[in-house]
């Protein structure tokens, strides 16, 4: 079978609640733990939320999904076109609302009428 490469000393260690609320005081010691291997931890968002039986609101979580679902998709582009993907990137901002917001002199002239 093969193992992935051991953590180096150093490394960033994300930490998360990737389905519920963890228990009090459980964020505090992975912390705790992830330092003391010399790593350098990286609490998520909504390690330590509450909200019932999960860890963020729906909105927090569509929040977060509409978030990556646009970089990846951000990242595709770029793999095709750099300059396209760069000029996105830069101008489309996530977060509670998702703008598009080109910088001054570079807005696209956009052809709705397609191919003729």
């Amino acid at each position: 079978m093969k193992r992935p490469n051991a953590i180096t000393e150093g490394a960033r260690v994300a930490l998360v609640a990737p389905a519920g609320p963890l228990a009090e005081g459980a964020v505090d010691r992975a912390v705790a733990r992830v330092t003391e291997a010399g790593w350098v931890p990286v609490v998520g968002e909504h390690a330590r939320g509450r909200r019932g039986f999960l860890s963020g609101s729906d909105a927090e979580r569509a929040r977060v999904n509409v978030t990556r679902a646009i970089r990846t998709a951000l990242k595709r582009i770029a793999e095709h076109d750099a300059v396209l993907g760069r000029q996105l990137g830069a101008a489309i901002k996530t977060g509670t609302f998702c703008v598009y917001e080109p910088a001054p002199g570079q807005e696209p002239a956009w052809d709705l009428e397609g191919p003729k």
